[in-house]
């Protein structure tokens, strides 16, 4: 029932406002609602009893933490071989420390990523469509958007979600692995989806 109105939402949205993630959205949508019976096949780690039998304030706080861990971190789908090692030595301490100076460097390198891309002739309005400018432009191009995106993503969903959580006490440091893998890990296409795609860290997680 909850489904035909999210796509409508959905469709109207990426019509008239050109909203891409929206789509992303709504093929979230299609799994959680169509594909799979949700509360009965997926389980935090450690969960005993299926989530549809638990008052609505612990169901609300479940469904939460599932929308956060796109990649199933604190899950029991968790793809474990899939994920770079967690910081599990690490106190609460070391890992704030550590993530604050990740977020100084994050935003040093977005900052350098912006003033780039503001001097490129090929980020200007007025420049020609980017497959019309060569393999080298298109390439320096790509890098800047890989620079820019980069560092958005990970100061986004995993630096500053790690520090407010870990130094709230609702998660803890072995829950927040590195958001992007080993970049020497992605000499093959497979490797790169597998062990470098950024990854999403779990929320509220008791």
């Amino acid at each position: 029932m909850f489904f035909p109105p999210i796509a409508v939402i959905a469709t109207f949205l990426l019509l008239r406002l050109n909203v891409e993630i929206v789509t992303m959205l709504l093929l979230i949508a299609s799994d959680f609602l169509l594909l799979t019976d949700v509360q009965r096949e997926l389980r935090l780690i450690g969960q005993k009893k299926s989530i549809s039998d638990a008052p609505l304030s612990d169901r609300l706080t479940w469904a939460v933490k599932l929308i956060i861990a796109v990649r199933g971190i604190g899950w029991e789908h968790e793809p474990t071989g899939s994920l770079p090692p967690r910081p599990t030595s690490m106190t609460r301490g070391q890992f704030i420390v550590s993530r604050v100076k990740r977020l100084v460097l994050s935003l040093l390198l977005l900052d350098v990523g912006q003033m780039i891309m503001r001097h490129n002739p090929s980020c200007l309005k007025t420049a020609r469509p980017l497959a019309e400018q060569g393999l080298l432009s298109c390439s320096y191009a790509m890098f800047i958007f890989v620079l820019n995106g980069g560092a958005i993503m990970t100061i986004i969903c995993n630096l500053i979600p790690s520090l407010v959580l870990v130094a709230a006490g609702l998660s803890e440091p072995s829950e927040w692995p590195d958001f992007i893998g080993n970049w020497s890990d992605a000499y093959t296409i497979h490797k790169f989806w597998r062990l470098v795609k950024p990854v999403s860290g779990p929320i509220f997680c008791s």
